[in-house]
C-alpha cells in the first residue's frame, strides 16, 4: 500500500470532539481497493469518545462531499500510543492517480487526548495534511507537512485465483493455469 512512516511532532492534540483531521493521498496504479488504514497517534490520559475514520473525495485539495467509506469505529479508550488499524467495513475501489482524503473524527469529548503524528516537512509528495476546527463543515490545508498513515489495499473482489503446477504459487492469470482455486 501507501505510507507516509514518519513523524517527528505530536503537538497536535485534540481533546474536542469538533476538530477533525485530514491526510490526503493518491493511489498509484494497482493500488485500487482499500481495505484498512493505519494511524499513529500519541495518547494523553483518558479520552472519552470514539474515533473513526473515513475516506472522501478531494477537491482542491481539500475533503469534499459525504464520506465514500467509513472504518470501524474505536473507543478512544482501546487506543494506545503507537499504531492503530482502522478496517473498513466495505473496502473501497479508488481510481489511482485520483486524490483522495483519509479523515479523522477523535470523537473526544473529555478526559485526555490524542494526537496523530505528522512529521512537521513534507516528505509525501503525493498528499499533505489539514485541519478542521468545526466538525469538517471547512478545511484548512497544510501543504508543509503530512500526518502519519498506511494504507492497505486488496485484489477485487471476484477475479478468480489460479493455482500453478510449480511448488504452489498463485498467479491471477486466467487460461495460464488449470486448476482455479477460489475468488
Amino acid at each position: 500500500g501507501q505510507s507516509q512512516a514518519t513523524s517527528n511532532t505530536t503537538t497536535d492534540t485534540i481533546s474536542a470532539t469538533t476538530n477533525w483531521r485530514f491526510q490526503t493521498f493518491t493511489p498509484a496504479v494497482g493500488q485500487d481497493n482499500v481495505s484498512q488504514i493505519i494511524l499513529n497517534f500519541t495518547k494523553t490520559s483518558s479520552p472519552n469518545g470514539s474515533s473513526t475514520v473515513m475516506i472522501y473525495a478531494t477537491t482542491a485539495g481539500l475533503p469534499s462531499g459525504a464520506a465514500l467509506a467509513t472504518a470501524t469505529t474505536i473507543l478512544n479508550s482501546a487506543i494506545s500510543s503507537g499504531d492503530t488499524t482502522f478496517v473498513l467495513t466495505t473496502p473501497l475501489a479508488v481510481t489511482p492517480g485520483t486524490v483522495y482524503a483519509i479523515v479523522w473524527s477523535s470523537g473526544i469529548s473529555s478526559g485526555g487526548s490524542l494526537a496523530w503524528n505528522y512529521q512537521n516537512t513534507n516528505v509525501y509528495a503525493a498528499g499533505n495534511r489539514g485541519t478542521s476546527s468545526d466538525s469538517g463543515s471547512t478545511w484548512s490545508a497544510d501543504t508543509t507537512a503530512d500526518f502519519r498513515f498506511s494504507i492497505s489495499y486488496r485484489g477485487i473482489a471476484g477475479e478468480p485465483v489460479f493455482l500453478s503446477n510449480t511448488a504452489g504459487s498463485l498467479d491471477l492469470t486466467p487460461g495460464q493455469y488449470a486448476v482455479k482455486v477460489g475468488y
